[in-house]
């Protein structure tokens, strides 16, 4: 019995742990603004549905009312977010 209550102890600290990981790349958004020294990357829905990202430079960043933040593009697209076209 000891021995399956550590089993499962491990697997939901794993679990917990790999989530963790994932949300140091990513953050909510504050009124729609990202903290441009480190969650530069703006993450929306448009009016389609799609949840897209913007990153600095882009024709529409700085008019991109942000709902996620992030560091990398690699955490975004992990995210279910892809590049704006423009």
């Amino acid at each position: 019995m000891k021995r399956i209550v550590f089993l499962l102890l491990i697997i939901v600290l794993t679990a917990c742990n790999g989530k963790d990981s994932l949300s140091k790349d990513a953050e909510a958004a504050i009124n729609g603004e990202c903290n441009d020294f480190y969650f530069s990357i703006k993450g929306n829905q448009n009016s389609k549905g799609e949840w897209i990202y913007h990153m600095k430079g882009q024709r529409y960043y700085t008019k991109t009312f942000a709902e996620e933040c992030f560091a990398y593009e690699t955490t975004a697209q992990a995210a279910g977010y892809r590049k704006a076209k423009v």
